[in-house]
């Protein structure tokens, strides 16, 4: 794949782990162009289901911020056209990417996106650290 000078940071925050049962509950996003942040999109999503203290515990997610939320469908299609055509970008971004193809089948809309992931690219390119987290990377980068 030939490094974009676009690319879209993204990073999601869902209702739990199970792409096909949980939901999304806020996407975030930034678009770097040649390495420099050029715009953010942030929208919470709306579930229409409990969220249980342990994610709102580990996302800060109450339940009146996204009560008035935007739908599944809505929210993804702003997203995507925030994101336009350039490759997605994240910490294990296969796992968000799951979630965000899944909400497009959901609602029939088309999603083929290339991504570069930034655990996968860790694992093979740097000895330390010792773990690869993206708290990990972050401290080791500062």
């Amino acid at each position: 794949m030939e490094l974009s000078r676009e690319l879209i940071a993204v990073d999601l925050e869902m209702t739990g782990l199970q792409m096909k049962t949980d939901r999304i509950l806020e996407i975030g996003a930034v678009r770097l162009v040649d390495g420099q942040l050029r715009d953010t999109f942030q929208t919470f999503v709306n579930p229409h289901r409990k969220i249980d203290a342990r994610i709102t515990e580990l996302t800060g997610i109450l339940p009146e911020m996204v009560e008035d939320a935007p739908e599944a469908e809505d929210a993804l299609r702003k997203f995507l056209a925030f994101a336009g055509d350039a490759p997605f970008l994240g910490h294990n971004v296969i796992f968000d990417y799951g979630f965000l193809k899944q909400c497009a089948v959901n609602h029939k809309i088309p999603l083929e996106r290339n991504a570069l992931d930034t655990l996968k690219i860790a694992r093979k390119v740097l000895k330390e650290p010792e773990k690869k987290s993206l708290e990990a990377l972050c401290g080791y980068f500062q």
